[in-house]
């Protein structure tokens, strides 16, 4: 699957288009998990990068439907992620923060 990127929000900056037709649920988790390791935008917001990302799939794939990852960052710490599904093969990144 092929993931195109948008800078959608300023305080995360992070938002992606799922390129499947119709994705599932695995396929936002998947893609979500990629985004948080992968996109550099994703470093910029938290100052860190990110060498392991779980997330859990969203219970369904309707606009609005919010799921939650864990990742952990280059220092090994651990970080809290929030999703959001905001159209259609579309999600963004609606919060995150270190575990304290």
């Amino acid at each position: 699957m092929r993931r195109h990127v948008v800078l959608a929000v300023a305080t995360v900056a992070s938002a992606a288009v799922l390129a499947a037709c119709t994705p599932d649920q695995s396929d936002y988790k998947r893609e979500t998990e990629q985004f948080i390791k992968g996109d550099e935008r994703v470093a910029a917001a938290t100052g860190t990068t990110f060498t392991k990302a779980e997330c859990e799939p969203p219970t369904e794939t309707a606009v609005g439907a919010q799921y939650s990852c864990v990742a952990v960052a280059a220092d090994g710490s651990t970080w809290d992620f929030a999703a959001e599904i905001t159209d259609k093969n579309r999600f963004e990144i609606i919060d995150y923060k270190p575990r304290g």
